[in-house]
């Protein structure tokens, strides 16, 4: 985990245990976060060169540490 401390230095802290992120988990993150529109679990899979088990995984796992929560399209 990064921090800012006093007089804007950085601080590099472990992060407790259970509240770990994989680097997959942080380019999920990036990818969604950046995208110009709502990205679909088939073009994120595509567009991370993994499969959609993989993306199915992530979401829950991301979902259970709270960083994000999914809505279900009312077109799907």
């Amino acid at each position: 985990m990064i921090v800012r401390g006093t007089e804007g230095h950085h601080a590099i802290r472990k992060t407790q245990k259970g509240n770990q992120i994989s680097a997959q988990e942080i380019d999920f993150l990036f990818r969604v976060a950046f995208a110009k529109e709502l990205m679909t679990p088939g073009q994120l899979a595509m567009a991370m060169g993994v499969s959609k088990t993989i993306i199915s995984r992530l979401t829950e796992q991301l979902e259970r540490k709270k960083f994000i929560s999914k809505e279900r399209d009312e077109i799907d």
